[in-house]
């Protein structure tokens, strides 16, 4: 039975908690109770297999691979699988955006409709305010009045595609965000196994290590095969990347006053979460975190070792 998302909130506190651990090493006592808060925790949310990592020093202190890629043929869960990262795609497009920022192409205060508008989904009449900025949507504060309120909604954060066709030229059918992601991320960090959508090729050789994608909710209250994930070959700024397992840490530095300046002064609560490094939809997130320092660093280098544990 799957757990509560109060269930999911403290366990996952709690694993943050023992991973950060200076005692914890690989082969040490601790590292093995960790391991096991790992495999608990799993069977307590429902989840058909993982693979989970301990890096300190920018070197991998424990690695755990646990549970089945594919439930119905039962393939044990490797190393370098590759997994379907869903919403976790804004934190790539967070730290582009950010990046153009800091090479002065483009300002976090421009008008979202300086930029084609391309709705993939959605209709410029949702936008509520004509006024509403590029640091309203990726600070998740463009509903209502933009920047007095914060409200995840995944898809208006697609409203920012826009920007990468500008910025890349492509208007080729959402290409534009792809593009960017290889040139700026991808290729530079040597990430061959760190797709933009699943492989339209359907001979691409990495296909086999793409982990089945399954349904766990309220509806499905068992581990259901989603049979529409691998139509989703392309790579929209809210969702699409399909990611290999992180190994190392490769920094890329975002000066903090720049996250400050994506949210209104007067919506100060949200400020302190960004100050205090705790997770933001905007870039602080699973691959990044501030704490009180002056850079945000998003960690982004996947794991190509193969070969069960």
């Amino acid at each position: 039975m799957p757990s509560t998302r109060r269930d999911f909130l403290k366990n996952s506190a709690a694993l943050s908690l023992l991973a950060a651990s200076p005692s914890i090493a690989c082969g040490s006592n601790d590292a093995l109770s960790l391991q096991g808060r790992f495999k608990k925790t799993a069977f307590d949310l429902g989840l058909p297999g993982f693979v989970a990592g301990v890096v300190r020093g920018g070197r991998l202190d424990m690695v755990q691979a646990e549970g089945f890629a594919d439930l119905e043929k039962r393939t044990p869960m490797r190393r370098d699988h590759i997994f379907y990262v869903a919403s976790l795609t804004k934190t790539f497009t967070a730290v582009m955006m950010m990046q153009y920022v800091q090479e002065k192409k483009v300002s976090l205060d421009d008008y979202l409709l300086d930029y084609p508008f391309l709705s993939v989904g959605l209709t410029p009449n949702r936008l509520l305010d004509p006024n509403t900025r590029l640091k309203h949507f990726l600070s998740h504060t463009s509903e209502g009045t933009p920047g007095e309120n914060f409200v995840y909604n995944g898809g208006r954060y697609n409203f920012v595609y826009g920007v990468f066709e500008k910025m890349s030229g492509n208007t080729h059918h959402y290409d534009a965000c792809a593009q960017e992601f290889g040139k700026r991320i991808a290729d530079p960090l040597s990430l061959s196994s760190t797709l933009s959508g699943y492989p339209v090729d359907r001979t691409d050789p990495r296909i086999p290590r793409i982990v089945n994608a399954y349904l766990l909710d309220k509806t499905h209250t068992k581990a259901t095969v989603d049979a529409g994930a691998p139509g989703a070959t392309t790579h929209f700024p809210a969702t699409g990347l399909v990611l290999a397992r992180l190994r190392k840490s490769a920094h890329v530095a975002i000066r903090c006053e720049l996250f400050e300046r994506c949210v209104s002064r007067r919506n100060s609560h949200y400020r302190r979460r960004l100050r205090g490094g705790l997770p933001t939809a905007l870039c602080c997130g699973p691959f990044g975190q501030q704490h009180g320092c002056t850079t945000a660093t998003a960690h982004a280098v996947e794991d190509r070792g193969s070969g069960p544990i």
